[in-house]
């Protein structure tokens, strides 16, 4: 038997995304948790060495911190932490170790990371009703709903969703709410805090929600309307005229017809009452990608 420490697990091939940190090479310390695939691990210290050769400033606290270890001269230390085999779940535990492992505040990274809202932070031992299993905030007797609704009453989130829905009504969009009973699996919750409407724009139904923060944002409602192949079509379209900040990703939430229920653009689009007019200008350039696909489409038959 050949002498080897190579395990089973070792043998399997590598799945297409992960979580890797970069580290100081003298205190073995984290500065920096990220998410990749293929080599984006390699590539911070190049491109911090490409911006130095062209005499760019640098101002991102990263690559500050990655000058600082060239000038000793070293290198920052690359670790790839896990392998995933799909999006959802390298951001899932990329968060996790921002937030409750490594601590934000300690890191150079510019944001929490996904769904960081529903992660705790490191030390933070208080109680969080959107975190901790609390059997009495979801009785029967309806208190865990009221007191929803009286925060989104209090802060005038159907105020802001009676707006929004005329706004779209007036400007030519086809919006709808949850009474279709097609439609009520994508209902983003009231009775949990969240308002939203459904609005489709040629081939995609998008989501525009928000809480008792009144801070609209734009996803994917993923129905089965939304994964036919022209829909599929549109959002590569938009990918491609919007750039990298507008990539569809992977299905999350609950399942329907065995998909999540809802796709977010990355980052996703986020809005505010005095910025509503940006949100209707995105809704409008989708509108536009789709006549233009559409167009070309006709084109070419």
């Amino acid at each position: 038997m050949p002498d080897t420490d190579i395990t089973s697990a070792e043998l399997l091939p590598l799945l297409p995304y992960y979580v890797y940190v970069l580290m100081d090479p003298d205190t073995m310390q984290v500065f920096y948790c990220g998410k990749g695939k293929a080599t984006r691990v390699q590539q911070h210290l190049p491109e911090v060495l490409r911006r130095i050769a062209n005499g760019e400033e640098l101002t991102s606290a990263k690559h500050l911190k990655i000058q600082e270890i060239c000038a000793r001269p070293q290198e920052p230390l690359e670790m790839v932490v896990g392998r995933f085999e799909t999006d959802a779940e390298a951001f899932a535990v990329e968060a996790t170790l921002i937030k409750w492992i490594y601590r934000f505040a300690q890191l150079t990274n510019a944001v929490h990371g996904h769904g960081c809202n529903f992660i705790r932070d490191k030390g933070d031992l208080s109680e969080r009703i959107h975190l901790d299993v609390q059997a009495p905030l979801r009785s029967n007797d309806g208190a865990y709903t009221k007191n929803n609704l009286e925060k989104l009453d209090a802060t005038g989130a159907f105020g802001l969703l009676s707006n929004i829905r005329d706004r779209l009504t007036s400007e030519g969009f086809m919006a709808r709410d949850f009474s279709e009973k097609s439609d009520r699996p994508f209902s983003p919750g009231t009775s949990n805090g969240w308002l939203g409407l459904i609005v489709r724009i040629k081939h995609v139904d998008f989501m525009v929600g928000f809480s008792k923060t009144c801070m609209p944002g734009v996803s994917i409602a993923n129905t089965l309307f939304s994964r036919s192949d022209e829909a599929q079509r549109q959002l590569a379209a938009i990918h491609a005229a919007k750039g990298p900040a507008f990539l569809a990703r992977e299905s999350k939430n609950m399942l329907v017809h065995g998909e999540g229920r809802y796709r977010d653009f990355s980052p996703k689009p986020m809005f505010s009452e005095t910025t509503l007019d940006s949100l209707f200008d995105l809704l409008h350039e989708f509108d536009r990608i789709g006549n233009g696909m559409d167009a070309a489409g006709q084109q070419q038959r």
